[in-house]
């Protein structure tokens, strides 16, 4: 869904809203079994890459969290590329 290019998390959540679970019922599954969680217990793993965030690891918390207009502070660890 989210080409190697990148996508913004708006961007890939809006890609994904016309998706049904039928067509990809693991993310759909993901996204939707953290809906109730509380964000700011999250963690995030992101990579700088030339100045670019890229996610690493959550990219169905991210998309959850913008999905589901969570107004909560999420953390994330940053690594930088070699």
């Amino acid at each position: 869904m989210v080409p190697a290019s990148g996508l913004s998390v708006y961007e890939a959540v809006q890609k994904l809203k016309p998706l049904t679970k039928s067509q990809i019922p693991d993310c759909w599954e993901r996204i939707c079994g953290i809906k109730e969680r509380d964000f700011s217990q999250m963690y995030l793993a992101l990579e700088n890459v030339n100045a670019i965030l890229k996610h690493v690891d959550g990219v169905h918390r991210l998309l959850a969290c913008v999905l589901f207009e969570k107004d909560q502070e999420l953390h994330a660890y940053v690594a930088a590329s070699g």
